[in-house]
């Protein structure tokens, strides 16, 4: 995240090193999420950002005190830059509560140290994590974000899942280890009107009896739904600037090699000549040698093949001795109903 501290020019080393984290890197930083209370709260709005600053922990900063910003005003979103650009948090969730607009959270990110996105939410139910009787998730899991739901609808509900997923996602992970998925979010649009309803599940791997475990989920809570007020999103070139990948991390494509079955398998292509049938390693018999295939091409007569010359196994009834013995015999038969 760059922002005015990497502006500034570095009088001493510990400078030079606080500089130096802030500046672009080919793979960033996890994302920090900055807890705001706004100039009045509730209890409500307390609790959910109670509950958010636990769920992305160590990634995130608890700010207590109560802070003068509104960032959809115009020159709202100065202070709330200079504040998080001073944080390190490129994500924040700032609560606050009106006549007007009670319940309020406003969720938003930032990008290159200016606002890319925010949307207004109203919490319409809320059940803390208190509420739930079970066993707490470990500290720092990654959990599993599953949509539910058609999100593709409308684009700003599509863009609304995207900013969520950016909320909840937490660090990149190489590898995951089964015993490892322990928790998961859901996230549902509801039927009626623009609004999502978030739940938390644990997930409980049992014995099937088998090589796979049996999958159950329990409900750990929070659980809130949300009802979306106002909504500000970046303009199309922004977004396209925001979401650029360095040449650093893109791979090199290989020829006749795909990566796109999305289950993270490689696919390659093999290339193989025309063959030609007729130099095969078959069995070689004398009716397919090549003059009696020449003759059938041309179509001329084939001979009769004599049944002597054939390379049969030597049996002792299929020697020269008994074939002439046979053919005297069959001889002598036909001299003696001549005969008759």
């Amino acid at each position: 995240m760059v922002g005015n501290i990497a502006a500034r020019r570095a009088k001493t080393r510990r400078g030079r090193r606080e500089i130096l984290k802030h500046e672009p890197k080919t793979v960033e930083n996890p994302k920090v999420l900055a807890c705001l209370r706004g100039h009045a709260t509730s209890s409500v709005v307390n609790g959910v950002l109670k509950e958010f600053y636990s769920l992305r922990r160590p990634l995130s900063k608890s700010f207590p005190r109560k802070n003068s910003i509104r960032p959809f005003e115009a020159a709202g979103e100065a202070p709330l830059e200079t504040l998080l650009a001073k944080n390190d948090c490129s994500l924040f969730m700032l609560g606050n509560h009106t006549k007007k607009r009670p319940h309020n959270l406003i969720l938003g990110r930032l990008f290159d140290g200016h606002l890319l996105d925010m949307v207004e939410f109203g919490i319409e139910d809320f059940d803390s994590l208190e509420a739930y009787a079970v066993r707490k998730r470990s500290l720092g899991i990654k959990p599993c974000v599953l949509f539910k739901g058609d999100f593709s609808s409308d684009p700003n509900l599509e863009k609304v899942k995207n900013l969520l997923l950016d909320v909840f996602r937490g660090p990149n992970a190489r590898e995951v280890d089964l015993a490892g998925l322990e928790a998961m979010v859901s996230v549902e649009p509801a039927k009626d009107g623009p609004r999502i309803v978030i739940r938390h599940h644990r997930i409980l791997l049992k014995k099937s009896g088998g090589r796979l475990p049996k999958v159950e989920l329990e409900d750990t809570g929070p659980t809130m739904e949300l009802s979306i007020r106002r909504s500000q999103f970046a303009a199309p070139e922004v977004r396209k600037m925001a979401l650029r990948q360095p040449k650093g991390l893109k791979s090199k494509k290989i020829k006749n090699i795909s990566y796109g079955d999305g289950l993270g398998d490689t696919v390659g292509k093999v290339h193989v000549q025309k063959q030609d049938m007729k130099d095969l390693a078959l069995r070689k018999m004398k009716g397919l040698r090549k003059g009696a295939l020449k003759a059938a091409e041309q179509g001329g007569p084939v001979q009769k093949q004599d049944m002597k010359d054939l390379a049969l196994r030597k049996m002792k009834g299929l020697r020269k001795g008994a074939l002439k013995a046979a053919e005297q015999g069959e001889k002598d038969d036909h001299n003696d109903d001549d005969e008759e």
